[in-house]
């Protein structure tokens, strides 16, 4: 379970990371890239129809063809249904199919072409049954079942709160009771309601999933996977399928990319029984088609917003209710009430200083593909109605829309936060300064539009981690960590974090990602593994020193609470300071610092962004020219700025894509964009100017999140400033049609 040593012994600047040299040689090992002895590839035959029974599968043919090792059905594995919180899933389809791409069978076979062969051979006859594809439609009384409500009760999480209605899978509420709201939506100035629709979109990684399972002789599973998460994984594996922890072993390697989608087990449990039933290392590696109909793409919905104001414009009353497309499936949620972290949050939206509000959160089987995390999971799709009706109802208000927002914008004191209880947030200084950076009160021609945005950008604490920080007697410090390469940086960022708190060159520091003697830990997720694992250095780091000062202190015979550490050393009352190695150099051994560290509200920051964008609409062809970006950020302690800026700049690419081009569409539950050459991404001919504007670091905030929240305001501020260009509402994506003059 130990990974190879990153060491960084090349260069002391904190602006090449760890893993650079690998990465860019081509020798870096992925999933995909793991050759077993004998290994067998496998290719799943999945399903054609949206909903139907299934009647019927003859194998006999694929069985009898040469090179075909296994074939396997749901009669031939162990009825288990697995989920990272609720297990709904089968790992075979039993006796129904309900979604276009589901699994049937599984072929392991000496070859891809084999297995792909063989796929071909194998007959299903099915009973097509009525299906349901949008999840407003699914909760009407007379909707097509995905799943019994009998049955989703009887699997459902303690905390999950199942709805009345047809095809609920979770339905928490929160705030004022709806006799409340009506009531202050009564004494209101002004009273809106929309309704708006986003799109399914796919995380969209280089990487696809890959994993590759191997038996040995005592039975224990060896997994290469690409999952970002090992210690949740232990858990589906136990939890769904009854495998303790000492029959798995999981090898540690780097993602080609995550973005919230390599948190499942998706093809482990079966790549795991086909190893079983050859007795030989098996993988299955998806296609780019497999991973747009049948991965855990972020989750579309419909968002009805009703929002009152004062005549003044002040807020008076929020009311949102979403109704997120579960799919078929709620395998792929890990909130312990199978919805999303951030229902509650984006659903209320950045303006958290109203009187009157209430969230509902509708979580939905449909008849389409399951669906499961991206970036701030949950919020960006009512952030995007929020912010696109603050536009509509500045203006049919007679108010300007920047200073709507900046009215109401929140200026109630932080509760939480690591030093930041009760500092003041900056939500209208980033306004302000996005506003005057993309001249928001300058004039504009016919056809141009601006839109400025607000966003809460937020962490979520999770549960455990750990760590083991080790300086050996040679000086030399190793962080030992769990924690996945996903392509963010963050061993480069750790080591950093370690150099500074025992105050030694980084050339000196080395990151092991590793399992070995570490009981448990979360893993990737959040926008908290910087500000958590930040904290836990911090806290080794500094025992690490007080240690090492007592060792000089027993040496040269002085009281230990006198030999202080800073930057340059230890000092001791005698004028003279001994270096990290020196005071290495007396431990009998190496010195460890082993830390299990739980997490809790003071570890959850809320900061602010805002986002500005200048769109041009040609409204003879409907084409959208974005001109200028920009970004400005409340902040706390940034630890490397090249990386904080990247976060930035690949957050604002992704919402560029989600308001522009990207979404998969369906036909009857079948995906009609299932490849790179119809689900279009932004590319670099699409990207338009940024500019990041940093207020001044707030320290007493801490390590502050910022790779999810740009996102979320990219995307509706594309929106907000095409819909100033046209003088009309829009679609995500915003689609040419919808723009050209009638």
């Amino acid at each position: 379970m130990r990974a190879s040593l990153m060491a960084a012994s090349v260069s002391n600047d904190p602006n090449i990371r760890v893993d650079g040299v690998e990465k860019v040689s081509g020798e870096a090992k992925y999933a995909a890239d793991v050759v077993r002895a004998g290994m067998l590839y496998a290719k799943i035959l999945r399903s054609p129809l949206p909903h139907a029974r299934i009647v019927s599968i003859d194998t006999s043919r694929a069985r009898a063809l040469p090179g075909v090792r296994a074939v396997l059905t749901a009669a031939d594995i162990p009825d288990h249904l697995i989920g990272r919180a609720m297990r709904d899933m089968p790992i075979l389809a039993r006796d129904r199919v309900r979604f276009v791409g589901e699994k049937v069978a599984a072929v392991a076979a000496d070859d891809v072409e084999t297995a792909e062969e063989a796929l071909g051979l194998i007959e299903v006859e099915y009973e097509e049954l009525s299906a349901v594809f949008d999840p407003v439609e699914a909760i009407e009384p007379d909707a097509p079942r995905v799943h019994e409500p009998d049955w989703v009760r009887a699997h459902k999480t303690p905390q999950q709160k199942v709805a009345d209605y047809p095809n609920s899978v979770s339905n928490p509420i929160y705030g004022n009771s709806i006799e409340e709201v009506q009531a202050a939506l009564a004494r209101a100035d002004y009273v809106f309601e929309h309704e708006f629709r986003t799109p399914i979109q796919h995380q969209a990684y280089l990487e696809p999933h890959c994993c590759t399972v191997e038996l040995d002789e005592r039975g224990v599973a060896h997994i290469w996977a690409s999952n970002k998460a090992p210690y949740l994984l232990l858990d589906y594996l136990r939890e769904g399928m009854g495998m303790p922890r000492e029959e798995v072993e999981i090898h540690l390697l780097p993602l080609g990319g995550d973005f919230g989608g390599k948190g499942s087990f998706m093809d482990i449990p079966l790549t795991y029984f086909l190893a079983k039933a050859t007795g030989r290392p098996v993988r299955i590696l998806m296609t780019m088609t497999e991973e747009m109909t049948a991965a855990n793409p972020r989750h579309s919905a419909v968002i009805r917003v009703q929002t009152a104001f004062e005549k003044s414009g002040k807020l008076l009353v929020r009311y949102t209710r979403t109704y997120y497309n579960s799919g078929a499936y709620a395998a792929f949620k890990p909130a312990v009430d199978a919805t999303l972290p951030r229902v509650l949050t984006g659903g209320l939206g950045p303006y958290t200083d109203v009187p009157v509000w209430r969230v509902e959160g509708h979580m939905v089987y449909t008849n389409t593909v399951p669906c499961g995390h991206m970036r701030d999971p949950g919020a960006i799709q009512p952030l995007l109605a929020i912010e696109a009706q603050m536009d509509i109802a500045a203006r049919a208000m007679g108010i300007d829309p920047l200073e709507l927002r900046l009215m109401n914008a929140p200026v109630a004191p932080r509760e939480s936060g690591i030093g930041g209880a009760g500092t003041l947030p900056q939500a209208r200084e980033v306004l302000q300064a996005a506003g005057d950076a993309i001249g928001w009160s300058t004039p504009k021609p016919e056809g141009v539009g601006r839109g400025v945005v607000l966003v809460d950008v937020t962490n979520s604490p999770a549960t455990d981690y750990t760590t083991r920080l080790i300086v050996h007697r040679d000086g030399r410090a190793e962080l030992h960590t769990p924690i996945i390469e996903q392509g963010s940086g963050m061993l480069t960022v750790f080591r950093q974090m370690v150099a500074e708190g025992l105050s030694v060159p980084l050339d000196q520091v080395d990151v092991v990602q590793t399992m070995e003697n570490i009981e448990y830990d979360r893993g990737v997720g959040g926008s908290r593994i910087t500000r958590v694992i930040g904290k836990m250095i911090g806290i080794s780091a500094e025992t690490m020193s007080k240690r090492l000062a007592e060792l000089v202190a027993g040496e040269f015979g002085h009281e230990a609470g006198h030999v202080t550490h800073d930057a340059t050393g230890f000092h001791t009352p005698d004028g003279r300071t001994h270096s990290v190695v020196e005071a290495a150099s007396l431990a009998p051994s190496d010195l460890v610092e082993l830390l299990r560290y739980t997490p809790s509200t003071e570890d959850v920051i809320h900061t602010y962004e805002a986002l500005a964008a200048e769109v041009a609409v040609d409204r003879e062809t409907g084409e959208v020219a974005i001109q200028r970006v920009v970004s400005a950020l409340e902040v706390g302690k940034v630890i490397n700025p090249i990386m904080h800026r990247g976060q930035i700049d690949g957050g604002l690419i992704q919402g560029l894509g989600y308001a522009l081009m990207e979404g998969l569409t369906f036909e009857e539950g079948r995906v009609t964009n299932s490849n790179l050459h119809e689900y279009k991404l932004p590319t670099p001919v699409d990207i338009p100017p940024f500019e990041s504007i940093l207020l001044p670091p707030k320290l007493a905030l801490g390590i502050t999140p910022v790779g999810e929240g740009p996102n979320c305001g990219m995307a509706a501020a594309v929106v907000t400033a095409v819909m100033d260009g046209v003088g009309h509402t829009v679609s995500v994506p915003i689609r040419a049609e919808e723009l050209v003059r009638q």
